[in-house]
């Protein structure tokens, strides 16, 4: 039997939507919630490979300018 995302969702008490976030692992969900749907997926027999530990990602941007760009000018 294939197990569907809806299954797992059920067994983790979250939506479909959750389920999807983590095992592809988008972020933006609580730790625990995670460790629940992933804990579900293994008791359903998932045949993917999982992962051991749900980590939620840093993002941060960087902005690089010119010097001689007014606002990178340092000798003013």
């Amino acid at each position: 039997m294939k197990v569907k995302l809806t299954d797992i969702a059920r067994r983790a008490g979250v939506g479909h939507a959750t389920v999807d976030r983590v095992l592809n692992e988008r972020g933006g969900v609580k730790p625990d919630t995670a460790k629940r749907v992933l804990d579900a997926a293994r008791e359903l027999g998932l045949a993917r490979t999982l992962a051991k530990l749900y980590r939620n990602g840093l993002r941060f941007e960087v902005l690089l300018g010119r010097r001689d760009n007014p606002p990178m000018r340092t000798d003013q």
